[in-house]
């Protein structure tokens, strides 16, 4: 049966093709240096993103709520029954870089603690005074269980513009190498929210 994105008018092919994907997937593994990834964004968060690049890029209102009704629909996977297994690092620049208001902040933050919680996703903080010379732009690297015995291969999605997926063996490969890289460089999972809950009462208390 067709899937859930199709009921959304004006989205691109690779749009579509991501969303396709990513709900196949039984593990996400993203690195980002700049935002909070969409499957972890709140809805005031998400919105001003999108706004954001309509001011850089004019869209009908009408493709600004599609964009963000996609992004929220998304976010389901993370919830029962579907629960996707998520590993997220985030630079600990993300924590810093305000998106709208301290009001804003603040909430985005609270809501990475409260999924940090969820069994499965697992959150992680490279400090800014980690080893960075191996970072690259950022990515999500969707990895597939094999079905009726056929091994599909994983998938690496670039939020770059224009969108990039590229289903590529060596590729993805040196995609999970970087991320084990980060992986090593970066908090732990308990260090990681200590450090979330602290940037949110120093820099995001309203």
């Amino acid at each position: 049966s067709p899937g859930w994105w199709t009921r959304y008018a004006g989205l691109s092919e690779d749009q579509a093709a991501f969303c396709a994907l990513e709900d196949e997937a039984d593990v996400a593994l993203a690195y980002e240096g700049q935002l909070v990834p969409g499957l972890l964004q709140t809805e005031d968060y998400a919105r001003l993103l999108i706004e954001g690049w309509a001011e850089i890029v004019p869209v009908p209102p009408s493709s600004v709520e599609r964009d963000l009704e996609v992004r929220l629909r998304r976010q389901r996977l993370l919830r029962p029954p579907r629960s996707l297994r998520l590993s997220v690092i985030l630079d600990e620049a993300v924590l810093w870089h305000r998106i709208g208001d301290a009001a804003v902040m603040r909430r985005q933050l609270d809501r990475l603690v409260e999924l940090a919680g969820t069994p499965n996703v697992e959150l992680r903080v490279l400090p800014l005074d980690a080893d960075h010379s191996a970072t690259i732009p950022a990515f999500t690297l969707l990895e597939f269980s094999p079905s009726f015995e056929v091994t599909f291969p994983a998938v690496v999605h670039s939020e770059s513009h224009p969108l990039s997926l590229v289903q590529d063996e060596t590729v993805a490969h040196e995609h999970r190498r970087v991320f084990d890289w980060l992986s090593k460089r970066s908090l732990d999972h308990r260090e990681s929210i200590q450090m979330i809950r602290w940037v949110a009462d120093q820099k995001w208390s309203p």
